[in-house]
């Protein structure tokens, strides 16, 4: 599957079950590279930076906001639970990597080390509604 078609799902609503997101090979010639992270329609994208031992999300994303996280440095372990908190899935994930997180889906970001990333959600996310569809457990 390619990027593309992955977003296809996302914008559909149908919700591919791989967290990794496919990043097609990037458009290079002498002045460098292009590489398109989210072939399709999104709310936002948010830059965060995050400090070695930070948790962040740690919550649920309701009324059918999700993201694709793309993790420009550091490291980050991604931590998945059911509603009972058993874990249901776990990855580290490096530079470059690009993973996914469904609505509905209890998860949180543990940082590695210092990292930036970039997010592309469902919604758009500022001050006044970044609260608004997050359950913190």
């Amino acid at each position: 599957m390619d990027n593309k078609e992955y977003v296809d799902l996302v914008n559909t609503g149908k919700y591919p079950d791989d967290v990794r997101i496919p990043i097609d090979e990037p458009f290079r010639d002498l002045r460098g590279e292009i590489k398109n992270l989210w072939l399709g329609h999104s709310g936002s994208i948010t830059f965060i930076s995050s400090k070695s031992g930070a948790v962040r999300a740690n919550h649920i994303h309701t009324d059918g906001d999700y993201h694709g996280t793309y993790l420009i440095s550091g490291s980050v372990r991604y931590v998945e639970k059911d509603d009972a908190g058993n874990i249901t899935l776990e990855e580290i994930f490096k530079p470059g990597d690009m993973f996914f997180t469904k609505p509905d889906v209890f998860h949180t970001m543990i940082f590695l080390e210092d990292s930036e990333m970039i997010t592309v959600n469902g919604i758009v996310k500022n001050h006044e509604n970044y609260e608004k569809n997050i359950v913190r457990k």
